[in-house]
């Protein structure tokens, strides 16, 4: 028995646009994060969709809603999809908060940042929420709305990374990544899609 599970990063927001860590900032998606989710409810109209996931802040609840709407569905918002705590970093630009000078700096700021969600609690939040989804829904096809960083924590679930590697996948906003399940084999069929956009 095959669950498809559909999982999209949430439209773009200014913050978005202006290379801000947004964590867990409650910013709401800009005009043009409201036409991409436009576009990716067309795109996701063509999914046997039966339930849709969304974290608990705007920008995600904006996105799936965009979507619901179109597929004349609910969505269920669960605190563990939120997206990780980046502490004082938050609202700060990637080069302000200075990770890319060095390897080290980089690793550091990964795994905790001041006052932030230290990286494997975070991890281990965003699997457990997954799994318990999953366990809800086996043979059907769900929606999951959320973040840039619970796709990347999700993705290395999978691929089997550890934590303490510096790797970084690249989740455009309102891409799609589908993974498929099959006795309890988790397959990532496709990896942030955003050809809808274009």
């Amino acid at each position: 028995m095959k669950t498809t599970v559909i999982l999209v990063r949430h439209g773009v927001t200014k913050w978005n646009t202006l290379h801000k860590l947004q964590g867990k900032s409650d910013i709401p998606l800009a005009k043009e994060g409201i036409r991409e989710a436009e576009l990716l409810a067309k795109r996701l109209s063509e999914f046997p969709i039966e339930k849709i996931y969304t974290s608990k802040l705007k920008r995600a609840v904006q996105t799936g809603l965009i979507v619901a709407q179109e597929l004349k569905l609910e969505i269920e918002e669960h605190e563990g999809l939120n997206e990780r705590d980046y502490g004082e970093y938050e609202g700060k630009t990637w080069e302000e908060v200075g990770i890319s000078f060095t390897p080290r700096k980089r690793i550091s700021f990964y795994l905790k940042p001041k006052k932030g969600e230290h990286y494997p609690k975070f991890h281990k939040r965003a699997v457990k929420t997954f799994n318990k989804i999953i366990k809800k829904h086996i043979g059907q096809t769900i929606l999951v709305v959320c973040h840039g960083g619970v796709l990347n924590a999700l993705l290395r679930h999978v691929n089997n990374i550890s934590n303490e590697i510096d790797t970084h996948y690249s989740f455009p906003n309102a891409s799609v990544t589908v993974f498929e399940i099959v006795e309890n084999k988790i397959n990532p069929v496709v990896v942030a899609d955003a050809e809808h956009l274009e």
